[in-house]
């Protein structure tokens, strides 16, 4: 209930002090869904950004549905649980830091270099069950909410660009049914995932509230440690595709000169 009214708040609070920046002919008129589709045409940016929303949730799915069974079972103390997921803090560093990484080496190299820090935090993880270190998987959770929380700074900022990459090369701004599936992909992505974790747990032959045997434990460390780094992983491949950063520059311009004369006409 308290964080339900605070986040009420801050969601006023961001109504009333948000204003449209771009206006333009297309943005004061309606679009047909068959007009917008348009603006996913060619949108390789677009393209990667939904495929990274989709399996980077879906690994992030897996681990949060194991968490206190990994402690309770890989681990032997359900309690280092809590300790854990109070870490998730850290991230809120990394999303403070982003603007001016982003600024410094770009966004895709930033969100780039979270991935690679969250599959590092996810290797470590591996060495801390395996030695049943409580400090070594402290560290690493440490290493990859650092991780996580410059792609979580900016998946939805690179989405933006992506809109802006379908008008200047399509000719339509559809915001809507660009950011849409962004939304949809999260959320196929953790439908997914879910699936995936009990699938995983199933086979492996996971019996809640019981000795778990090794390979009911080794189904618990699939989905903890390695279905995340798999997706990642995957992550990290594609934003070496996305080639935004080196043409944004010259797209702001060219879509600055557009809205300014399609203001000028209207």
């Amino acid at each position: 209930m308290i964080v339900g009214v605070i986040v009420v708040i801050l969601f006023g609070i961001v109504f009333k002090n948000t204003h449209e920046r771009v206006q333009t002919k297309s943005s004061r008129q309606s679009i047909p869904i068959k007009e917008s589709l348009k603006a996913l045409r060619k949108n390789w940016p677009w393209a990667i950004i939904i495929f990274i929303n989709f399996i980077y949730w879906l690994g992030m799915q897996t681990r949060s549905q194991v968490t206190v069974y990994f402690f309770k079972y890989n681990m032997h103390d359900a309690s280092i649980a809590s300790l854990v997921l109070s870490l998730q803090l850290v991230a809120l560093v990394a999303v403070v830091l982003t603007p001016a990484t982003a600024k410094l080496i770009g966004k895709r190299n930033t969100m780039l270099g979270g991935m690679i820090l969250a599959c590092v935090g996810q290797l470590l993880l591996s060495l801390g069950a395996s030695h049943l270190s409580v400090g070594m998987i402290i560290f690493a959770t440490i290493v990859g909410y650092l991780g996580t929380g410059y792609v979580s700074g900016l998946i939805a900022v690179m989405l933006a660009d992506a809109v802006d990459y379908g008008e200047w090369v399509n000719g339509v701004r559809a915001e809507g049914i660009v950011t849409s599936f962004s939304s949809f992909s999260a959320k196929l992505g953790m439908g997914i995932g879910g699936a995936i974790t009990g699938a995983i747990l199933a086979s492996s032959g996971y019996v809640a509230n019981h000795t778990q045997t090794a390979t009911a434990l080794h189904g618990i460390e699939m989905n903890y440690i390695w279905v995340p780094l798999l997706g990642f992983g995957l992550s990290a491949i594609a934003l070496l595709f996305y080639h935004v950063d080196g043409i944004e520059k010259k797209m702001q311009g060219d879509l600055a000169a557009k809205h300014a004369k399609e203001n000028a006409e209207g």
